[in-house]
């Protein structure tokens, strides 16, 4: 992924209100390598997939 992916995930969770979550489904690990690489990833909720959030 590349830094103006994450720019854009980051800017998406910065627009949504404070109690809502932003959810990345289904992330492959050279999208959340990154995440963990650079600590973004506590931003977000993290599920392999949908009927794990639900």
């Amino acid at each position: 992924m590349s830094i103006r992916g994450i720019r854009t995930i980051f800017f998406a969770k910065e627009k949504v209100a404070v109690s809502s979550d932003v959810v990345l489904v289904g992330a492959q690990n050279k999208m959340l390598d990154p995440l963990k690489l650079s600590e973004l990833d506590n931003f977000f909720v993290i599920k392999e997939s949908e009927e794990q959030y639900n």
